[in-house]
């Protein structure tokens, strides 16, 4: 009976989205019967007809000129030019503009895009990216630091962590936290099926978005009612998604839900849930068991005051809850002269994020000398990381403890801006100018407490080494950096200029000064453990941008730009310290560390003709006080290896990135709606100062694939090709370098009818073994990861992705 349940529960999804199929079917017998009927007499009576044309009537010299005329290819008479609709983006420039019309590299997704990438997750989005990675949670430094649960961030032509600026709706997102236990805080917080979508913007953005915009900004736009709404006669709509994925056995629903109360308010409520487990492997050593779930909550009310005046109220809520048993930490291992026998880890963690905001939207021509229009938003977004973790353990092989640890970790930011927008000219010159303000406050605590139990004696202690000590200062709880306050201010302007009225050159001048302030609060939790106190950090930067575009033709465009970033340390980078005797290593903080600036360049040309759609970028970047976060930096007087996070002098990012796509149709009319896509990446990365490779680029990769889109029914068949990693730094000598690999994936959808739409994705059908490289980075060829200093005991074929597998979706809507 329980099993029964258990898969009533599992396939809930599917049992109502096929129920309400089964009622949309049941109120239109007629299309059904009418759609079959049709199907069948098509093919017989069509062709019979033509063969006896063709026996009984030469076509004349006319008719024969015309079905020439149908063979030729598109090129020579002009026909059927594949449509093209010019892509809108608003990161680069912080306002509404042609993809086409932007210096710089960005890359979008739509809501569309998800459903047909059947994604569930941010790294199965991006997946076909060039120069653009995801990493899950297998870093760390501690027992949960390789669990596998959830997404740690993004990889943008070699850069990553802090220095992506991640945002919702214009709200920047929680810091990622990487000094102990799980690697992931701060990036997990947003549920993909609550956003219309998102936008990649490669390169340095500290002009338009301060500190943390060093390498690229991701950002997330949620779902409004309007998206469902506008043009529709009936004042509702309402739509149910199932989706599943074999690789972690995925189940999710989503039901969304638009509404227009009167003439000028309208309501929004989009709630997705999802069921998981450990996401398979393919190898003689599995994934680390776990099971997950999580619930995402989207609400928003948006009022239509006038013609002129919009205001949005949002509501968001997102949660989710990981069990896992960490077994790649199970066995024996040397902590120092200590000999360790784990025999259970377990790790239970809740990730969670709340928002409110406000933005109301002001837009009118010519409305005053100074603007046109204005938008300005509020809010307040609490985030916290919760981690439980359970060791049992033998130690000398006599004696067994229970040690068990709680790290809380919180990140809540409030705050608020107002940006402008004016259009004006200047003889022949037309201007579009943004300009604004923004400020944020950020409350970060991190608190770590536990105990370690004797089992034989029964007698437990709060010491956190690996025995109990009854003397001494290293006792529960303490914290790893004091709490700390942010501030962040800036004021920016961006001017995009059109010389002259054919808009042939266009130029875009760009400006931002910041104010950083981080200001700790020290106390005896975190005294205890560093021996002193942690330091603040204030700092004003100034922060340049100078785009050129050429348009020598419609078709094409051309521009080069500059841009200098900054980014300024955190209080983990400042702060963060470890001691402890009965262990091997320790962790330092660094009060003298400098914060990053970069000096960034690109070009780039797109091309959008009938035959090829096309764009070629190039880019290099050079950092100066790069900052490498808890290296290796020698030992001290007791023989423990001191890790602290340092400056790096001098160090630099470049590449090239291609992609392309062919209409085939071209050639031959019948191949409407074909294309053949094909792109690459190459990029390479140096730090100047030790003369060694920077770890965190990606090897190269070649993408190549046909897609046929007809409005109802669409597919793509794609082979990614990456090649080996074999450019790594002499840090870790040992460090496993995975080879090259090729994988191919087939994904389709089909408009079953016009409320229900089905998407099957078929992924890795070669079964290829195959490792990704932000995955295994500081992961030894054993398979055994540094954890702070000690080796602990893994599989390399832990870190293995999937083989073969399926996703499929099915959404009904009303």
């Amino acid at each position: 009976m329980n099993d029964c349940f258990g898969w009533a529960v599992r396939f809930r999804g599917f049992f109502l989205v096929w129920l309400c199929l089964a009622c949309l079917t049941l109120g239109q017998p007629g299309a059904l019967a009418q759609t079959a009927t049709g199907t069948a007499s098509i093919p017989t009576t069509t062709v019979q007809q033509e063969n006896a044309g063709e026996v009984a009537h030469k076509p004349t010299a006319q008719e024969q000129a015309a079905a020439d005329k149908l063979k030729k290819p598109i090129l020579d008479e002009g026909i059927k030019k594949p449509v093209r609709l010019d892509e809108v983006v608003v990161t680069a420039t912080r306002t509404e503009k042609s993809k086409n019309d932007v210096a710089g590299s960005v890359s979008t997704y739509t809501d569309d895009s998800v459903q047909m990438e059947l994604a569930p997750n941010f790294r199965d989005l991006v997946a076909d990216e060039l120069d653009v990675s995801t990493t899950n949670n297998v870093g760390g430094k501690g027992a949960g630091g390789r669990s596998g649960a959830g997404l740690q961030g993004y990889n943008i032509r070699g850069i990553d962590g802090n220095r992506i600026l991640i945002q919702t709706d214009g709200i920047r997102q929680a810091d990622q936290y990487t000094f102990g236990g799980t690697y992931s805080i701060g990036r997990n917080y947003q549920d993909i099926d609550s956003l219309k979508r998102v936008e990649i913007l490669k390169g340095s953005a500290s002009s338009l978005y301060g500190s943390d915009a060093i390498g690229g900004v991701v950002t997330y736009i949620t779902k409004d009612p309007s998206d469902y709404l506008t043009g529709k006669a009936e004042p509702y709509y309402f739509d149910v998604t199932s989706a599943f994925d074999s690789a972690s056995m995925e189940y999710a629903e989503t039901g969304t839900m638009a509404l227009r109360a009167g003439k000028d308010v309208e309501l929004l409520g989009v709630y997705t849930r999802r069921d998981g487990n450990e996401t398979q492997n393919m190898g003689n050593y599995g994934a680390n068991p776990l099971n997950y779930h999580s619930n995402n909550v989207l609400a928003k009310v948006a009022w239509q005051a006038n013609e002129f005046n919009r205001l949005v109220l949002t509501g968001e809520y997102f949660n989710r809850d990981n069990n896992a048993a960490l077994n790649n930490q199970l066995g024996s291992f040397t902590n120092g002269p200590v000999n360790i026998n784990r025999s259970s880890v377990t790790q239970d963690t809740t990730a969670e994020r709340w928002r409110a905001s406000v933005n109301h939207r002001f837009e009118r021509p010519e409305a005053t000398p100074v603007f046109d229009a204005f938008t300005w938003q509020g809010y307040y977004q609490p985030t916290s990381s919760n981690e439980d973790i359970r060791e049992r353990y033998v130690r000398q092989n006599t004696v067994p403890f229970l040690r068990s640890f709680q790290r809380d970790y919180s990140d809540n930011i409030g705050g608020g801006g107002i940006q402008f927008e004016k259009r004006f000219d200047t003889g022949a010159w037309a201007h579009m100018l943004t300009y604004g303000t923004e400020l944020s406050y950020s409350q970060l605590e991190r608190n770590v407490n536990g105990s370690i139990k004797n089992l034989t004696t029964g007698v437990e202690s709060s010491s956190f080494g690996t025995q109990p000590s009854v003397n001494g200062p290293y006792k529960m709880p303490y914290k790893e950096i004091p709490d700390s306050n942010v501030v962040r201010l800036g004021f920016y302007a961006q001017d995009e200029i059109d010389l002259g009225p054919d808009k042939v050159f266009s130029l875009v001048p760009g400006l931002r000064v910041d104010y950083y302030d981080l200001d700790v609060r020290n106390d005896d939790l975190y005294g205890k453990m560093s021996n002193t106190n942690g330091v603040s950090y204030d700092e004003w930067a100034v922060s340049p941008k100078l785009a050129l575009i050429g348009r020598p033709e419609k078709e094409i465009m051309v521009y080069t730009q500059f841009a200098q970033g900054f980014r300024a340390p955190t209080t983990e980078e400042l702060n963060a310290v470890f001691l402890n005797p009965s262990e091997f290593y320790t962790v330092v903080a660094n009060p003298n560390l400098k914060s990053e600036t970069s000096y960034n360049f690109e070009t780039g040309i797109r091309v959008d003709y009938p035959v090829v759609k096309a764009s070629l970028a190039g880019y290099y970047n050079y950092y100066q006080d790069f900052i490498n976060q808890q290296t290796f930096v020698g030992f001290n007087s007791s023989g423990q290896q001191i890790f602290q996070s340092t400056n790096i002098d001098q160090a630099q990012i470049y590449g090239t990135t291609l992609s392309t796509e062919w209409p085939l149709v071209i050639y031959n009319p019948d191949l409407e709606g074909l294309s053949f896509i094909a792109g690459t990446a190459f990029a390479w990365g140096d730090d100047l100062q030790n003369n060694q490779p920077l770890d965190s680029v990606d090897p190269w990769k070649l993408r190549t694939g046909l897609r046929y889109r007809n409005g109802k029914f669409g597919v793509d068949l794609t082979n990614t090709f990456v090649g080996a990693k074999n450019s790594v730094s002499e840090t870790m000598p040992t460090q496993f370098r995975p080879p090259q690999y090729n994988t191919i994936d087939l994904v389709s959808y089909v408009d079953i009818t016009k409320h229900a739409k089905f998407s099957l994705g078929l992924y890795n059908l070669t079964n290829q073994q195959y490792w990704l490289w932000q995955d295994v980075r500081n992961v030894s060829n054993n398979g055994s990861v540094p954890s702070g200093g000690i080796n602990t005991p893994s599989q390399i074929d832990m870190f293995t992705q999937p083989g073969f597998t399926v996703r499929t979706s099915l959404t009904i809507n009303f």
